[in-house]
């Protein structure tokens, strides 16, 4: 797992592959509330030594490709924009899941987190 905790960390990491996640077994419940999004990012990155961060929600969201229920799913993040707010930083990440059924990913969307630096 990779850690940032400083927003010139993520600024060096921006455009950038930050790791991918293990495989996990795709559930319809998981499947139903894109419930994996948060779980696997945590396997990739950890965002510590902020004030404050949280979660935006995901944006952009397609689904080029089905996950059929019981196959392994994982997630490729990468660091795609970090924009300047009040206080801290909107930080937009990349999620493309993979299914080794699939040519195609199976769901691609933007997760933005906000990063506050104080109180």
């Amino acid at each position: 797992m990779l850690t940032l905790r400083t927003i010139e960390e993520l600024e060096s990491r921006l455009g950038r592959e930050l790791g991918v996640s293990d495989w996990h077994l795709a559930t319809q419940e998981d499947i139903d509330d894109l419930a994996l999004a948060p779980v696997l990012m945590d396997e990739v990155v950890s965002l510590q030594s902020f004030a404050f961060v949280v979660n935006a929600g995901l944006d952009r969201i397609c689904f080029p490709a089905p996950l059929p229920v019981g196959d392994r799913v994982r997630l490729r993040l990468s660091l795609e924009a970090i924009t300047s707010r009040r206080g801290g930083r909107d930080v937009t990440f990349l999620l493309c899941f993979e299914c080794p059924s699939q040519r195609k990913p199976v769901c691609l969307a933007e997760s933005v987190v906000r990063v506050f630096d104080t109180c």
